[in-house]
């Protein structure tokens, strides 16, 4: 009796430890999908909302309700301001960094947070906004580069797939400028004098 308990016992436990690591796997396996398809959606949404910012006539705002639901981007106070509107933008480099994400399988609604930096940006007003004075002398007023943005993202999970329900300011920010560091200096050794030669020479003889 006692050898067919302990058999039991062994048994259910076998069972127990593989039930546990196949929900651990499962778990895993749904939250690195979750972290893929969020940083995906937002890098790509955030770069598309760019693309509208900076050339909104080469660029179909309609397109951003892929990524965004239509009740923020009524509100987006950057993207409905245009402040790239005047200008005519012939290169930018905008970049976004997710710095921190989670989420669990069975959450529907994630905040996550991201950098967005601002580069480089190439391009001028265009003459109809230029006075004629600006455009006798031919100047060439440029654009000005965005300020670096620190949001808070907001996603939720609508009809099995995630979308972007809005974004928080949090800060601007400058970049950190990387220190140089100054090589130590080396040990050198003594140069030797001719006097110094000579006196020891002479000592020896």
């Amino acid at each position: 009796m006692k050898t067919v308990l302990r058999l039991l016992f062994f048994w259910i436990k076998v069972i127990a430890v593989i039930l546990i690591i196949v929900v651990l796997a499962g778990m895993s396996f749904f939250i690195s999908m979750d972290f893929v398809n969020l940083s995906i959606l937002v890098k790509d949404g955030m770069q598309y909302r760019a693309n509208v910012i900076f050339q909104p006539e080469d660029y179909d705002a309609e397109q951003l309700t892929k990524y965004f639901t239509a009740e923020y981007l009524a509100k987006d106070v950057l993207l409905r301001s245009e402040p790239y509107a005047q200008y005519e933008i012939t290169n930018f480099d905008y970049d976004t960094k997710v710095e921190r994400l989670w989420c669990w399988p069975w959450q529907n609604e994630v905040t996550m947070t991201i950098a967005c930096r601002q580069r480089e940006v190439e391009g001028r007003l265009k003459e109809e906004f230029m006075t004629q004075e600006q455009i006798d002398a031919g100047e060439r007023i440029s654009a000005e580069k965005l300020d670096n943005m620190r949001y808070r993202v907001h996603c939720e999970r609508l009809e099995d797939h995630w979308m972007i329900t809005g974004l928080e300011l949090v800060e601007t920010f400058e970049e950190e400028e990387k220190t140089k560091q100054t090589p130590e200096p080396t040990a050198t050794e003594p140069e030797t004098t001719e006097e110094g030669t000579e006196e020891t020479e002479t000592a020896s003889e």
